[in-house]
């Protein structure tokens, strides 16, 4: 490991020893959107609500296109029917931190190529810098100006109600995976993210939770049920289907994966990549991907994602803690409530 590596892992494990566990979040900061041409999609609302005992004024219904393959809008269909109503809902309630997107929302802006998610969370359509970057719960949007948004969505109308019930696990538990890709050596970003999954690698181990290391060539797919998994998916040098497919996950279970367009398929099979829409399918509680090209750069921090988790913050703030910029390609799929580290 080397000295910059040293020093961050150094620098995580005094955060860790000092850092508060997490306050849990009030659902009534939630703010639940739904199709209202699309019935599936209101009795999703209407189930993460009375799971989480949000209250009904919290839900809002947008008129959009309620077929399975209608996940792209307009710029001007964004701008006059998702986020207008969304900020006009909000400024009616007395506080909202999260906004939830329930299955059958559109998932891409065709002018920006960016994701409706990110946009949302971010106030705008420019990429700009994620102010709760490495911040610490509880998160507030009134001292960040944004907001955390994830989304309840998948390949089917089952996986979209399974995030909502994994959501509600309240004892965290699984392997800890980084499966690093040797063969990432053709820039300074590949090399220095391989680094960030040996030094999360360490800060989760330091804070009593298992994990394993795999710096081989092999696309591994551990015999455990994992609490965390990070790779280069189908990026990596040495990719198997067979691996990524039958990976197995513990409740409450979040993974990032180092993948251009993760998220290109949300809500049905395809694209050239791995999706995470196959790992909600496997049993993820939480995972992260990108509608298009983010660079690696903003791909989520490990050593943030994973020790944020670990330390009890629920499922929104460690991967928006771990994203540096808003207004991107990002998309977060899963309850922003999830908490299985949690007290």
């Amino acid at each position: 490991m080397g000295s910059r590596a040293t020093w961050l892992l150094a620098s995580l494990l005094a955060l860790s020893a000092t850092m508060a566990r997490a306050e849990q979040a009030d659902p009534a900061t939630v703010l639940v959107v739904a199709n209202a041409n699309n019935a599936r999609s209101i009795a999703l609302a209407d189930y993460y609500m009375w799971k989480r005992a949000v209250p009904p004024q919290n839900r809002l219904l947008l008129s959009c296109d309620a077929a399975d393959n209608a996940d792209t809008c307009s710029l001007a269909f964004y701008n006059s029917n998702i986020s207008a109503p969304i900020y006009a809902k909000i400024a009616t309630l007395p506080r909202i931190d999260y906004i939830v997107l329930c299955r059958n929302l559109p998932v891409k802006i065709t002018n920006t190529a960016g994701s409706v998610d990110s946009a949302l969370a971010g106030k705008g359509t420019v990429k700009r810098d994620n102010p709760y970057y490495g911040g610490t719960p509880p998160f507030s949007s009134a001292a960040t100006g944004v907001y955390l948004v994830t989304r309840l969505d998948g390949w089917s109308w089952g996986d979209a109600f399974g995030l909502v019930d994994r959501g509600q696990t309240h004892a965290g538990s699984g392997l800890f995976a980084f499966d690093m890709d040797p063969g990432k050596t053709t820039s300074f970003s590949y090399k220095f993210y391989n680094n960030l999954m040996s030094t999360a690698n360490a800060a989760v181990a330091a804070l009593g939770l298992p994990t394993v290391l795999d710096n081989t060539s092999t696309f591994i797919r551990p015999n455990a049920p994992l609490g965390g998994y990070i790779s280069w998916g189908s990026n990596d040098s040495h990719y198997s289907a067979t691996a990524y497919t039958g990976l197995v996950f513990a409740p409450g279970a979040i993974v990032e994966t180092l993948v251009s367009t993760s998220a290109s398929n949300v809500r049905y099979p395809g694209g050239g990549q791995s999706q995470i829409s196959m790992l909600v399918r496997n049993g993820v509680a939480g995972i992260k991907g990108y509608v298009a090209e983010p660079m690696v750069d903003a791909t989520a921090r490990p050593q943030i994602l994973f020790v944020r988790y670990a330390q009890g913050a629920n499922l929104a703030e460690s991967f928006y803690a771990a994203s540096p910029y808003m207004a991107w390609k990002d998309v977060v799929l899963g309850d922003p409530l999830c908490a299985p580290y949690a007290p």
